[in-house]
């Protein structure tokens, strides 16, 4: 349960300061670390699928970061991002945490 715990909180947090880097440097840091591309591609996600979108980037393997800074830089708001990313964050470390916990039960 404290890795669960540790590894949700550690991400959220990582996450919030992505989304602070990107509302505070904008698209400009952003396009020089990952590209132009990756910015035209996120820009798409996130007005299509907004708030669900943070979650999906959170729970499966695209990349949190880029959805939190994008997040930051086309404005979303704070609070209902904080919440998609725990929510995402949560499924997937419980999943992966839990899971491997009740696998390693069966050889003990």
């Amino acid at each position: 349960m404290k890795s669960f715990l540790v590894a949700l909180f550690s991400s959220v947090a990582g996450g919030v300061f992505g989304f602070w880097l990107g509302k505070k440097f904008g698209q400009k840091i952003f396009k020089k670390l990952f590209g132009k591309k990756w910015l035209t591609k996120i820009e798409k996600f996130l007005k299509k699928w907004g708030i669900v979108g943070v979650f999906l980037c959170a729970f499966s393997p695209i990349p949190f970061k880029i959805a939190a800074w994008g997040a930051g830089i086309f404005k979303m708001p704070l609070s209902k991002f904080i919440i998609a990313s725990f929510l995402g964050r949560g499924m997937r470390f419980a999943i992966s945490t839990f899971g491997i916990e009740f696998i390693l039960s069966f050889f003990q």
